[in-house]
């Protein structure tokens, strides 16, 4: 199949002083020099100052960020808007006050890594459809500055990209002197350093002392890349690059947090049966390396579902459970299955011819993914680039600590790879600014088997297509062993365009950027940034070319949105009411109506839309049915805005209960609390009052000890004295009321006797009337004395036994 062609004839929105050349070529707020007028001098690197997110274009400019959204910047061309002289939202990048160089976007377009000569920075993009033309305030982005290990100097950072696995924004760091560092970004913490979580020396891995000179300039890295689609292990596989063409790789390579596909667990699992058959084989020609190596396979995947489980069980779930998307897990941690590996060099077949030129080194390296094989390209500073293919990939390997395994921990058998294709681009002649760029590749995911080739003079686009079709034709024919021979001998071979630079007399401007874009509304672009002006290429497809283009956009884009970010299953589930079943069910129908209208657009073909509108009845019908699919989406997204606000509403309610149900409950505890701190206070006067009390009873009892002790009272108090002076008193009178009583009774005793005798001397001798009134009467004054002293003895008996009382009370109390 044909393949793109270059337009000859320019769009009028993307020639000079246009919106879109503008947002390329206008001169940087930060930087006191016009790169329209002067050349910028470059420290040597690769140079990705551009990328794009769907439609929207992001553009570095020395220290500044810019992006603007190419529908707007194309509409507002056409209809002649103006911005005021600003046509672009430009981003603020806090804590990274560097040159870049590279920028790099995350899979999925959340975040990016901004790359400096010596420093690296990872930044949070704006959301989608957030970004204003002409726009005079400027959005801050949340950054982080990675910095190296303390341990480490500053070295000239080579390379970053993203790890495809991370759970969260990880960034592989390749810097000049053989170092990996690994950086895995949490964008809520404060700090606005990061400092990174495992680093690799490459020299070390390799059993090179790094105070030694030996073959120093064979183990320069220049860059490095992840394996991607491909076999199972190709994903977790880093492939890197060095000065003299050699590859080396680690497998497996995973941050410390990172995502396990659920297809990806199938295929583990088809590995792991594999496996134990090599490892319990009894063959005998089957290496014990190969064994060994199976054996730890087999306990890297089995860990591997351990954690499956223990996250299962933590979360939850059960076996009936339907199985969530993918499963966030931890790197594991087994003995001798913590350090990859570093395997390598690979082996070429044919061998390449030896580079005796030391100007001439490799720059950058590429791996597209196919099935049952890949395509490793690596670009090299002269303009060669060596198209190899691999139909094996690496095993993965992990170094041994144990005496009894270190023998396998030799990299030897090396990995094979087959050269296929040699491409030269003929470079003109390097300048200053050209020589400081080194040759890079772009591999755009919507773009298969398409490579992207910018140097310093210009930008060629490699199209692949055709013989890699037909070797995926014939790979599995495994009855033909020369299939695959005959597959490549009878295919074109690759096909190279010139896109930027190509033209004959044309000036060459030494390209800092490139990036591609195939869109119904904008057409099949490249756009390039160089250190001068900008530089466009508009590509023409064949007509069956654009039906695959949009197929094989959707399925990639659809593929990146789903690996690049899993969502694992909640943890608990979650009844839902009934307005999240309406919301539910809502977004269902939006979801339908975005296909149908998805459905429509690709039905139209592109090129209606640069030719005169005709209106008839087949065209009023499909604007009645997109009118129709839009009103229904309207509808269903205020039904759904409804829906979101009721339950907005019911929430806030809610909310607004438990509030009060707080407060109420923080006043009972403040009355709580007060009563407690007065029964405190009671209790307190209380324990002193007995103190006190205690205190008396204790000095009295001291005294009375004392006294009873001496047998006076001349050391006690007057309040004391006179109560003993009390009771003495008592005594005596007690006792003279005894003595007086006896007395009394004597003369009673003394008078009943005497008084028989007195009856006898009546019959003897009458006495006279007043002789016997005077016994009467003296008996009646005796009596009356006799009771006046009882009463008054009675009465000192109670008072004798009050102070009694009062006594024993006071000796009770003590």
């Amino acid at each position: 199949m044909p393949g793109p062609v270059v337009s000859p004839i320019l769009p009028e929105w993307l020639r000079e002083n246009s919106l879109v050349s503008g947002l390329l070529s206008e001169p940087s707020s930060k930087a006191g020099f016009d790169n329209r007028k002067l050349p910028k001098k470059l420290f040597s690197s690769q140079k990705r100052t551009i990328f794009l997110r769907e439609t929207e274009l992001f553009v570095v400019h020395g220290k500044e960020l810019r992006c603007a959204d190419l529908k707007d910047l194309k509409a507002g061309s056409d209809k002649g808007e103006q911005y005021g002289g600003i046509a672009y939202q430009s981003l603020e990048l806090p804590h990274l006050d560097f040159e870049i160089s590279q920028i790099i976007r995350s899979a999925d377009g959340e975040t990016a890594v901004v790359v400096g000569e010596y420093d690296v920075g990872v930044a949070l993009l704006p959301a989608p459809g957030v970004i204003t033309l002409g726009a005079r305030s400027k959005i801050a982005l949340k950054c982080f500055k990675l910095e190296p290990a303390p341990t480490q100097t500053p070295s000239r950072v080579l390379r970053a990209i993203f790890h495809p696995l991370g759970a969260r924004p990880c960034v592989v760091v390749l810097t000049e002197d053989a170092m990996i560092n690994v950086y895995e970004v949490e964008f809520n913490k404060e700090s606005a350093t990061v400092e990174p979580t495992e680093t690799l020396d490459i020299k070390q891995m390799l059993g090179i002392d790094r105070n030694s000179s030996y073959l120093m300039d064979d183990i320069e890295p220049t860059s490095i890349c992840f394996g991607g689609v491909g076999s199972i292990w190709s994903i977790f596989t880093l492939y890197i690059l060095m000065r003299n063409g050699e590859i080396y790789s680690l497998c497996p390579f995973l941050p410390s947090k990172w995502m396990l596909d659920t297809d990806f667990l199938d295929e583990l699992k088809y590995e792991l049966q594999a496996h134990k058959e090599i490892r319990d084989s009894g063959d005998p020609a089957i290496p014990a390396s190969d064994k060994h190596n199976s054996k730890q396979i087999c306990f890297w995947i089995h860990e591997i579902s351990r954690l499956i489980r223990v996250q299962s069980l933590a979360n939850g779930h059960d076996e009936f459970d339907e199985e969530p998307v993918g499963y966030i897990l931890s790197r594991p941690t087994l003995p001798d299955l913590i350090t990859p590996l570093l395997q390598g060099p690979y082996l070429l077949q044919p061998a390449p011819e030896d580079n005796f030129d030391e100007s001439i080194f490799a720059s950058d390296i590429a791996r597209i993914g196919a099935a049952h094989y890949a395509v490793i390209a690596v670009a090299w500073s002269s303009g060669k680039i060596d198209l190899m293919l691999e139909f094996e990939s690496v095993a993965p390997r992990w170094h041994s600590t144990s005496l009894k395994y270190k023998k396998f921990n030799e990299r030897t058998p090396y990995p094979v790879i087959s050269g296929y294709e040699t491409i030269n681009i003929a470079l003109p002649e390097a300048t200053e600014g050209s020589s400081a760029i080194h040759p890079s590749f772009t591999v755009d995911i919507n773009f298969p088997n398409t490579l992207l080739f910018s140097h310093g003079s210009g930008v060629e686009m490699l199209n692949l297509e055709d013989w890699m079709n037909k070797l995926t034709a014939v790979i599995d024919q495994e009855e033909d062993e020369r299939a695959i021979e005959t597959a490549l001998a009878k295919s074109e071979r690759t096909g190279v365009i010139h896109m930027i630079g190509g033209q004959k007399n044309a000036p060459r401007y030494p390209v800092v950027g490139t990036a591609m874009i195939y869109d119904a509304y904008l057409g099949y672009l490249l756009i390039g940034a160089t250190t001068s002006k900008p530089a466009f290429a508009v590509l023409q497809l064949p007509s069956k070319y654009h039906t695959q283009m949009l197929k094989l956009k959707q399925e990639r884009s659809d593929l990146s949105s789903t690996s690049s970010r899993l969502t694992p299953r909640p943890p608990i589930p979650v009844s839902r009411t009934s307005h999240e079943d309406a919301i539910a069910s809502t977004e269902q129908r939006i979801r339908e109506c975005r296909q149908r209208l998805l459905l429509v657009k690709q039905v139209i073909d592109p090129r209606l839309l640069k030719m005169e509108i005709l209106v008839n009845n087949d065209h009023s019908m499909v604007l009645k049915k997109l009118k129709d699919l839009l009103f229904d989406e309207m509808d269903a997204r205020y039904e759904n805005a409804q829906q979101i606000h009721a339950a907005a509403i019911q929430q806030q309610k809610r909310f607004h209960e438990q509030i009060n149900n707080i407060r109420r409950f923080q006043k009972q505890l403040l009355e709580r609390e007060k009563q407690q701190q007065e029964i405190r206070e009671k209790l307190k006067k209380a324990t002193d009052a007995q103190q006190t009390l205690k205190d008396k009873v204790d000095g009295i009892l001291s005294k009375l000890s004392a006294i009873s002790r001496k047998g006076g009272y001349s050391s006690m108090s007057q309040a004391e004295q006179e109560y003993v002076e009390e009771l003495d008193g008592i005594e005596k009178i007690t006792n003279q009321i005894g003595v007086k009583q006896r007395k009394i009774m004597s003369f009673v005793g003394t008078l009943s006797r005497t008084t028989p005798l007195a009856g006898d001397s009546q019959q003897a001798k009458p006495k006279s009337e007043e002789d016997q009134e005077a016994p009467d009467s003296n008996r009646e004054e005796l009596t009356k004395m006799v009771q006046k002293e009882h009463r008054l003895i009675i009465e000192t008996k109670k008072k004798v036994e009050h102070l009694e009382q009062q006594f024993q009370e006071i000796r009770l109390s003590t």
